[in-house]
């Protein structure tokens, strides 16, 4: 199962690349999502994880396709409100996205329009979605059998949680506070890991 690591949004550049490097070798995927910083500040993100990868293979960028396309980073996720994928397809066809939906016909809709995988959730009760009931496993099965493109699902996923997700068929997790917000976030890394492989 993949590993995708998401940034919590209240990250600096400095402590980004500082956890990026320390799980780089880790986790499948680092989702750079950090709302609040410049396009300098992506650069300078940018140009520190090319020291560890030239081409970024693992790197993510999250809503900001024009940062992707301008750095040559080939991987964007878009969430619900971002660009949409016929607009992808016609200004960034060299660009390779995934898609976060929440059900059934959003998931065959994205999949349709060219969205290379697809992010569902949240699947659990997460602090980053407080009162707000989670869709649950029997959907994330449901929303897996619709689609032919890799499902991810996020939200609330600890460790011991990830051979639930990988029973109902989706093909990596999504974490955010587990990972970035860890106090060892390579220790926290290497958990996740040991679990996807049973």
């Amino acid at each position: 199962m993949q590993i995708h690591a998401i940034s919590t949004g209240k990250e600096s550049v400095d402590s980004f690349v500082q956890k990026a490097s320390a799980i780089y070798d880790i986790v499948d995927f680092i989702h750079i999502r950090e709302r609040n910083w410049s396009v300098a500040q992506y650069r300078e993100a940018i140009q520190d994880l090319q020291k560890i990868d030239k081409h970024l293979q693992k790197i993510v960028i999250n809503d900001r396709v024009d940062v992707a396309y301008i750095h040559n980073v080939r991987n964007v996720h878009l969430p619900s409100h971002s660009v949409q994928p016929e607009e992808m397809n016609r200004y960034f066809p060299t660009l390779s996205y995934g898609v976060s939906v929440h059900s059934i016909d959003e998931a065959i809709e994205k999949e349709r329009k060219g969205a290379t995988y697809l992010m569902f959730g949240h699947i659990f009760p997460t602090n980053s979605k407080p009162g707000l009931t989670p869709r649950g496993l029997e959907k994330l099965k449901n929303v897996v059998k619709a689609v032919s493109i890799p499902v991810i699902a996020i939200g609330g996923i600890t460790p011991e949680k990830v051979s639930e997700i990988r029973r109902c068929g989706a093909k990596g997790v999504a974490i955010l506070s587990g990972i970035f917000s860890h106090s060892n976030p390579e220790k926290a890394a290497l958990q996740y890991h040991e679990f996807t492989k049973y």
